[in-house]
């Protein structure tokens, strides 16, 4: 115990450096008391608590039904405790099912985890911490067991399949690269917007991907605005709010010390087919020549004892290590947490490095008085990325079989260009990365720092205050004397290029508030107020330059280049908002709940003439089963909610902007807007939340979102002298229906069983555009339709589809002109079976080519799967998802459609002679040819574990472990689709926008597996 107490003193004097304040916090150092109960007869009662594992449960509260008599478990489990003879004991352990027993000796109680989805504790969006059992409005919450048996690579994947009403979009597979989140559907038809990102109450500006999973304590989640209005102008594209660890569930005096290790393999899951085949001309000697042969059928096959994706992508090591230090002191006042992880994760591509990241953290709960709380929130992370790249399309034009390990002529490895047949004539990417350097660093530091008195039971007084600092600097170089690909033998080289950038994002954040709080009677009351202040500052310097001085990987100065090619910018932003919030909560006898708020926001980037808005909420729910006794349902709670949000324009979108050469202005570009206003959010939500038979909770909602106001550019007529502005136009209605059910399909001492169900489908529609109707690659956005059309090109399958075509002369019909061929396509009917042989294509009136629709982007439906499965010490998990329906079309697919790649296109080497197509009919790229379905069924993670108790640990000499886990662990394993490209959930933006394409990428379809094992000390 005094090695605790010194422990827990160097920790808080470490972190706040307050020796006076630390000195009285730990001058309390007394024993939990027991009150003792004068009975006639008293009995002495024993036991242990452990959990359905068998492992021991220290800190359990014991307590004599009816009275304040009680004690806790030790470190072992144990308790001891005089009782008046025939009492009951009431057994409470947070996280686990509450328990009543008769009193009596040698008692062994064991626990069972409670997985009830309407028992969580929710504190996003909310006045104070409140059940889920008693919230009229719908929040998620990542499951514990979740987080325990599969601890995620990031919150994004983390949040993958998790919850209904939540896609994670992932744009690459390049580990440097974050996934898109969208809640509830898209905010907007011109813009991508990402949810609002908390961390232990800190607003952040920066990545999900710096957040160390293993100090996740849990993620909650708000969809829409009927819940996200408690963060007003940022959140009408929903939050996510993640709490870290405090050692404040740890009984008195205890310490653990946990080291966790995570080693395996990521490999691709997926590359695209490619043809074997090819239509050139073959030399006497075997070798392939650039000449076609004169049917042009790609039937001759290529020498395949040579893959170009093997060379490619390649099995890679992925490593996570984590040492963790969690304690309490001996009197209760001080908790804390503490831990260190260095994560590297090189990708699965040849010769890149990915990225290497190391964090730490340091949070502490201080209780300075009785009536004084402190609390610290520190984490700092450094990671360093290989920021080298090339375009993907460059491997999948590639000969099939081209050796991109192959020696150049003057003896460097990685031929410059290794292709005989594909005209792609960009260098061979292995070669650019050897020769090549491209790298970043990042320092980021997070840190919240809050002061709570509570100066009578009534009222609690809050000051908060947050950082949340980064700084990124990074370099690339392209060396002089690097060979071309127009001159392999080195007679001409490149000249070399040099670039380099810094800036530094400083966001904090300043919090005052109030919370009272109430019983009147069966009615219980909570009141918020709170102030906000924040301010982001952010500055970015880059320089480039060319025609470098001297050869060499290792010069990195702006001073080897070409002072006539330097290019020197910087940018600079700073955005400051205000806000006021006021929200209620109340309930009467935990069956009547009520929730009402009003937030009055302003900031910088919204035009002067409309810079304050005002957002609120109101919602309400009934738990009918409190009121009504309904056999085998313990709660039956309808709930409603409105409540509205906004999303701020982006920053200089309101003012004038002039284009600047050498210091002087020679052109107006943007025009400036003071009635520019945040677009708002209105939602209305309703809901259903069940429990029955003690087993099953379900949860149903339906929203229905009203967006307007939406941030848009518009060019301008010249006349202003100005190219575009930024204006608010339109609307955008999103329509959810989200179904949770969450079941305990057996709870027993040795096995248990949970399953948790997901279903969401989305409504999306365009409503007045205030503009033209207008495209986004082949998105057609029109008003008053739905959003997700997809429109393009198509084969005619049907005469009537080609008769405006103009070969149809004068007393001619599409029947004298046109035949079905042998595929079921239109063709001329003199070129059937010819090398001039092709297809037609779907015609308008006019005889062009016409746009017609082909299916929606958005799915029918996505579903998902979380099961775990408990038998003594060992369990097994897995996340599974199945998305149906919804159209994508594949970049991937058409790319190499047109370098004569694609397999499903182009091989004619199995077909029979009948039906073998020559190169002008497989040379054609409608729309339709590359859009195709995006179901799937996805195994997202996977994993089977055990646990080692400390009876057994002990059994073998091991007594000084208090835990070990081992386990295997497998991520995105398998995915059954029929679409053709690399990975069916990733997307692209173009133009702000996610509009159903997939393009060429590092590919987002990585496996891995990995074997953990966890040591608790």
């Amino acid at each position: 115990m005094k090695r605790n107490y010194w422990l827990c003193k160097t920790f808080l004097l470490i972190t706040i450096g307050l020796y006076p304040v630390a000195t009285t916090a730990f001058a309390n150092t007394d024993e939990l008391s027991v009150t003792s109960i004068q009975q006639q007869k008293s009995i002495q009662v024993s036991g242990t608590v452990e959990d359905n594992n068998g492992v021991p449960l220290p800190g359990v509260n014991i307590m004599v039904k009816g009275t304040t008599n009680g004690t806790i478990t030790d470190e072992n489990g144990k308790f001891r405790l005089t009782v008046p003879a025939g009492s009951n004991l009431v057994i409470t352990y947070i996280g686990y099912t509450t328990q009543e027993v008769k009193a009596k000796q040698n008692l062994k109680v064991t626990l069972m985890e409670n997985n009830e989805l309407l028992s969580e504790v929710i504190v996003t969006g909310v006045a104070r911490g409140t059940s889920r059992e008693k919230l009229s409005f719908s929040v998620e919450k990542v499951q514990k067991t979740a987080l325990k048996e599969v601890t995620g690579t990031s919150v994004a994947t983390t949040l993958s399949g998790k919850m209904p009403g939540i896609k994670v979009l992932p744009t690459t597979g390049n580990p440097n690269d974050e996934p898109i989140i969208q809640l509830r559907g898209a905010i907007s038809f011109a813009s991508t917007d990402q949810p609002l990102i908390i961390v232990d109450g800190i607003v952040t500006g920066g990545s999900l991907k710096d957040i160390n999973m293993e100090d996740v304590e849990n993620i909650e989640v708000i969809k829409g605005a009927a819940a996200a209005s408690f963060y007003g102008a940022k959140a009408a594209a929903g939050v996510v709010s993640i709490t870290t660890k405090r050692g404040s569930s740890l009984e008195n005096g205890q310490v653990d010390v946990t080291f966790k290790s995570e080693v395996g393999a990521s490999w691709i899951g997926f590359v695209p087919e490619r043809t074997t085949a090819h239509g050139h001309v073959v030399d006497g000697n075997g070798n392939i020549t650039s000449a076609i042969e004169n049917d042009g059928i790609w039937d001759n096959k290529y020498d395949m004892s040579h893959d170009a994706y093997d060379d490619f992508f390649v099995p890679r090591l992925f490593s996570s290590n984590t040492f963790g230090l969690t304690g309490r002191s001996k009197s209760g006042d001080i908790n804390y947490y503490a831990s260190i992880q260095n994560t590297k994760n090189p990708g699965i591509v040849r010769l890149l490095k990915g990225v290497n990241r190391t964090s730490f953290r340091a949070n502490m709960d201080a209780k300075l008085s009785d009536k004084l709380m402190l609390s610290t929130s520190n984490m700092y992370v450094r990671s360093h990325s290989d920021n080298r790249n090339i375009s993907f399309d460059d491997i999948f034009y590639a000969d099939p079989n081209a050796d991109f390990t192959a020696d150049n002529i003057d003896g460097t490895p990685y031929k410059i260009n290794p292709n005989v047949v594909s005209t792609r004539n960009n260098a061979n990417p292995l070669y650019t990365f050897a020769n090549s350097r491209a790298e970043g660093n990042s320092n980021r530091f997070l840190g919240a720092y809050a002061l709570r008195y509570q100066p009578f039971e009534w009222l609690s007084l809050n000051a908060n205050y947050s950082i949340d600092f980064s700084h990124s600097q990074s370099y690339s170089l392209r060396p002089k004397g690097s060979l071309k690909v127009s001159s392999p033998d080195g007679t001409d080289r490149e000249l070399g290029s040099i670039s380099t950038s810094s800036s530094n994002d400083f966001k904090h954040n300043l919090e005052a508030g109030a919370l009272f709080t109430k019983k009147f009677n069966d009615f219980n009351t909570s009141l918020k107020l709170q102030y906000l202040y924040e301010d982001d500052k952010y500055e970015y310097v880059y320089g480039g330059g060319s025609r470098l001085a001297v050869s060499g990987m290792d010069n990195i100065s702006l001073e080897l280049a070409d002072p006539t090619t330097l290019d020197i910018n910087s940018y600079g932003r700073r955005i400051v908002s205000n806000s006021y919030t006021a929200v209620f909560q109340g309930d009467y006898k935990d069956t009547y709940m009520i929730d009402a708020l009003v937030r009055r926001d302003g900031a910088s980037v919204i035009g002067d003439d409309n810079m304050w808005n005002t957002y609120y909420r109101i919602s309400s729910a009934w738990n009918i089963a409190k009121t009504f006794d309904i056999p085998h349902i313990d709660i039956l709670k309808p709930r409603i909610s409105y409540g509205t949000a906004g999303i701020l324009p982006a920053y200089g979108a309101k003012y004038e902007t002039y284009s600047m050469s050498a210091g002087s202005l020679y052109g107006a570009s943007q025009m400036g807007n003071a009635k520019l206003k945040a677009a708002l959010s209105q939602e209305l939500e309703v809901g259903l939340d069940v429990r029955f038979m003690k087993r099953f909770d379900l949860a149903l909602t339906y929203s229905h979102k009203r967006n307007t106001d939406l941030p848009y550019v518009m060019a301008v007529s010249g006349i202003t002298g100005f190219s575009y502005q930024n204006i608010n136009l339109g609307e955008f209605f999103v329509q959810s229906y989200e179904a949770t059910l969450n079941a305990n399909l057996i709870q027993k001492k040795t096995m248990s069983w949970d399953v948790t169900l997901t279903w969401d489908k989305m409504h999306q529609k365009v409503g007045e555009l205030g503009r033209p109707n207008f495209t986004s690659g082949n998105l057609y956005i029109n008003s008053n339709e739905t959003y997700g059309k997809l429109f393009g090109t198509k084969f005619a399958t049907s005469l009537d589809e080609v008769r405006t075509h103009k070969d149809i002369k004068p007393g001619q019909t599409a029947e004298d002109v046109f035949t079905i061929n042998n595929y079921g396509y239109v063709v001329r009917k003199d070129r059937v079976g010819t090398t001039e042989e092709a297809h037609m294509y779907v015609l308008d009136e006019k005889g062009n080519s016409k746009k017609v629709y082909l299916g929606n982007m958005n799915p029918d439906f996505n579903m998902n799967m979380t099961n775990t499965l408990t038998w003594k010490n060992l369990t097994f998990y897995f996340t599974m998802s199945w998305q149906q329906g919804g159209l994508l079309f594949n970049n991937t697919k058409m790319y190499m459609s047109f370098a004569g790649r694609n397999a499903k296109l182009w091989d004619q080497s199995e077909k029979p002679w009948v039906q073998r197509k020559s190169y002008n009919y497989t040379n054609q790229h409608p729309t339709e040819s590359f859009m195709e379905e995006a179901t799937f069924l996805k195994m997202r993670e996977m994993a089977l574990n055990y646990r080692f108790t400390r009876n057994q640990l002990a059994s073998i000499g091991l007594d000084f472990l208090k835990g070990v886990k081992v386990g295997v662990i497998g991520r995105n394993l398998f995915t059954l689709t029929n679409f053709s490209g690399p990975d069916p959930e990733t997307r692209t933006i173009e133009g702000g926008v996610l509009n159903g394409i997939e393009t060429p990428k590092y590919p987002s379809d990585i496996r891995t597996v990995t074997g953990t094992i966890s040591i608790d000390f």
